[in-house]
This record gives C-alpha cells, structure tokens and sequence, in this order.
C-alpha cells in the first residue's frame, strides 16, 4: 500500500513573492499546500536543499546561463535521484513536477518506482517554436533524436541535447501516467510519441488558488475615495 508521495520540484522552496519564477515553481507551491491540508497521504516535498551548499539561491535561478542551468539540472537529477533511492518502492511513489529537472526516470523505474510526471510545456515543442522558430515541427525534432540515440552518434551528442529530448523521451517511456494542463499538449506529445497509449495522459487543466477577502473592508474603501484600506485574506 502507497505510504508516501515523493514529490520533486527543482523550483520550489522559494519566497514566490520576491521571486517571480514562474508556472513550475507556483504549482508546487499550490499542490503542497493543498496537499499538506488535506492530503490521505504524506507527502515530502524534494527541493534544491537537497544539493546542500550548491543550492540556488534567491534569484540565481533567474540569472542563469543556459550552460549554468543545465549543470543545476544534472546536479539535482543526482541529488534527488539518490534521495528517492533511500525508499522502498513498494511504500513510496514519485510524481515529478519536472521535466528536464526531473529525476532520474529510466533508473527509478528499474528500481521499480511508480512515477508520475508533470507537464507544464512540451520541452521538444518549446525548443522548436523558440529556438528554431517553427521551422521544424516538434515531432521531427523527436525523431530525429529517436534516430541518434540508436546510431552510434549518441555519444556525441551535447548535455545540453540530451537534457531537453533524453528526459522528455525518458519521461514519457518510464511514467506511468503523464499530468498534462490541456488537450492540446496532449495532442502534440502524442505526435511526438506515437507510441505512448493516449489514456496514460491525463489532462488536468490549471486552476487558480481559491483566495477571500473582507468584502465589507472592500466596499468602504470603494465609498471612501482617497482613503487607502489593506485587504485582509481570510
């Protein structure tokens, strides 16, 4: 029986406030916070503490080199991969909140490791529109990498290469299920993985954080102008 939710995220542990990181970074947030309330299971949340000293810091994440990003994703997919490998298998299951920060999917499921993983965008896709700017579909750039990681080229191929199309393909070969915000990811993972069976994507769309105020204070600071009012969360 299911104990525990490790739950990786290389984006959380981080004063959102100050911080402004974005949709990773937020779901996490969100989903702990949830979770921890009400949750019918514990949870451990795996964050960038686990590389001790060589954690980012405040706003390291955001001042990054690209070649400086992907040493912080290969130094937490070590980190973390050897953290979830304390665990027994049998009690413990994985949901990654990352892609290309995530852990080390082909070992963890050889290890016999149930994983989820998060989707927020489409890496390969991201890749194509952004840096090739549409002239390739993502579903070739796919194949192509399909095709080097079975020629003996492979060994040639850059981090970097391997950090955005090896973990997404990983990722969607040793998950068990794959958490996707829309039809329209699910539709462009499942042409650049013909393979996947549709019903291993789950389209959960984003919500929004249910949030009150005093509608009371609000309404007398409407019909006092010029006077300011702190709205108080309930």
């Amino acid at each position: 029986m299911l104990k525990t939710v490790l739950y990786t995220a290389a984006h959380s542990g981080f004063d959102l406030q100050r911080i402004p990181l974005g949709g990773a970074a937020t779901i996490a947030a969100y989903l702990t916070d949830a979770w921890r309330e009400r949750a019918p299971f514990s949870i451990r949340l795996l964050g960038p503490s686990l590389l001790g000293p060589r954690a980012p810091r405040e706003k390291d994440l955001g001042r990054c080199s690209t070649r400086r990003y992907a040493r912080f994703c290969f130094d937490f997919e070590r980190a973390v991969t050897s953290e979830i490998l304390h665990y027994d298998p049998r009690r413990a299951g994985v949901l990654s909140n990352d892609v290309s920060e995530g852990p080390d999917f082909r070992r963890l499921a050889e290890k016999g490791f149930d994983l989820f993983t998060v989707y927020h965008v489409d890496v390969v896709d991201y890749v194509a529109r952004l840096y090739l700017r549409g002239w390739v579909r993502p579903e070739t750039l796919a194949g192509v990498r399909g095709f080097l990681d079975a020629s003996p080229l492979r060994r040639f191929l850059l981090g970097l290469w391997k950090l955005v199309f090896g973990k997404q393909r990983d990722s969607v070969k040793y998950s068990r299920g794959l958490i996707v915000p829309s039809d329209g990811l699910k539709r462009t993972l499942l042409r650049c993985y013909p393979d996947i069976p549709p019903d291993r994507i789950h389209v959960l769309p984003w919500g929004s954080r249910r949030e009150s105020f005093d509608e009371a204070a609000a309404a007398s600071a409407a019909a006092s102008p010029g006077r300011s009012c702190a709205l108080s969360r309930e």
